[in-house]
Formats: structure tokens, C-alpha cells, sequence
């Protein structure tokens, strides 16, 4: 077995690495103690296609393999893991899920503004008394014709504040236990949802991480993945 890189992953790898030091290192100490989002960086990262590693170009983005989007994560994470937590976060946990169980037409409504990074995702699963146990959400989704109400409490969010699309777990037939949740995308500025302070993460701080709350948000059911 082979375990060489390829060249388009040696090239990835230099591209994060040279980025890494050369972009995020001068300020890093800055950012974390600040508490502050590197959105100028992630502008160029979006440039660059970083928030698009692995997606398709038919959405924008750059269709590589998960070795590619490892190491570009790897490189980061050795400058600044609240950078690569935000990418790792909205390449694997938001473009990758919206692009495997979405609609056709909620895919090109989100993604190629996803994977350009001119918008930031965030996975909402964690919950007060769930922590990440996917089956014992307390969240509720409840269908209304054509439309769900979501209601309920998310905790430890990355990128809470400073995302646009949201994708967010909830029960929605509490009849069917584990079998009844599924996962929505949930635009961030809907009205209903509020956060809480930003947490006091070490190392982490400017990855910009807060508790949500969903007052009878409305979420179209065209959002609903997976079904």
C-alpha cells in the first residue's frame, strides 16, 4: 500500500502550511486573548477555496479527497485551532451534510455561497442535558404543514454568531425515539433565535462559540434533510 501523497496533496499541504504561518501566526496570541473572529482570514481562506475542500464544483467547490481536506485542516490546527475548527466545522459538518441529504433546491440556494466562505456554517447538536448525544435530543421540531416550529436549547456552538446557515438536530416525533430526529437548515438571522455569551475557551476563544435558543422558529419543510 501506498502512502505517499499525491501532488495535488503536497500542494494543498504547502498552500494551508505557507498560509498558516506566514497569514495566522503574527496575531494568533492576539486573536485568542481578544476573543476575536479571524473574518479577514477566513475571507482569504474562502479565496482560496478552503471552505470547499471537498464539495463538488457544481456548488463551488473544489472536489477534493478527504486526505486534501486532512491536511489543510492539519496545517492550520498547527498555527491556530480556532481557524481550523471553523473550516473543519463548515467543510465537514455543514457543506458535506447539506450536500449528501439536501434537496436539490436548498443546494444551490446555500452551497456555493457556503464553499466560496462568503457565508459560515455551524452544526447544532449539543444540548444542556444531551451534551452530543444524538439520541436524546430535547429539541423539538414540530411539523405544521408546510412548515416546522423549532423550539429549544443548543449548547457549545461553534461559530453561533458568525455563521449564516445553521444545521440543526431536533426531535420531531418523540413517538419513534432516535428514529424521529432529523437534521434542518436553519438560516441564522430567523426570527426566534437568540445566544448566549461567548465562551472562555483556551486556545480557542475567537472560534466564537455560544449556547442558541429557538423560540417558534419557522423553518420551511423543503429544509429538512435526509427525507
Amino acid at each position: 500500500m501506498n502512502f505517499s501523497l499525491t501532488e495535488k496533496q503536497k500542494e494543498i499541504q504547502r498552500i494551508a502550511r505557507e498560509f498558516a504561518e506566514k497569514e495566522l501566526l503574527p496575531e494568533v496570541i492576539e486573536r485568542d486573548e481578544n476573543s476575536e473572529f479571524a473574518t479577514e482570514h477566513f475571507q482569504k481562506l474562502g479565496n482560496l477555496g478552503f471552505f470547499g475542500l471537498t464539495a463538488d464544483p457544481k456548488y463551488g467547490g473544489m472536489g477534493l479527497d478527504t486526505v486534501s481536506f486532512t491536511i489543510a485542516i492539519e496545517e492550520i490546527s498547527k498555527v491556530d485551532p480556532a481557524v481550523s475548527v471553523v473550516l473543519s466545522v463548515c467543510n465537514s459538518l455543514v457543506n458535506h451534510v447539506i450536500e449528501k441529504y439536501g434537496r436539490e433546491e436548498p443546494k444551490n440556494k446555500y452551497l456555493p455561497r457556503l464553499t466560496s466562505g462568503e457565508h459560515i456554517g455551524a452544526f447544532l447538536l449539543s444540548e444542556p442535558e444531551a451534551s452530543s448525544d444524538a439520541g436524546a435530543q430535547s429539541t423539538r421540531a414540530e411539523k405544521k404543514g408546510d412548515y416546522y416550529l423549532i423550539n429549544g436549547t443548543k449548547k457549545w456552538i461553534t461559530n453561533a454568531k458568525n455563521a449564516s446557515v445553521y444545521i440543526v438536530i431536533a426531535q420531531s416525533n418523540p413517538s419513534q425515539k432516535y428514529r424521529g430526529i432529523n437534521a434542518f437548515i436553519v438560516e441564522k438571522d430567523s426570527p426566534g433565535i437568540s445566544l448566549g455569551p461567548n465562551e472562555n475557551k483556551m486556545g480557542m476563544r475567537s472560534s466564537d462559540t455560544h449556547d442558541v435558543y429557538f423560540k417558534d422558529v419557522r423553518v420551511p419543510v423543503e429544509n429538512l434533510l435526509g427525507r
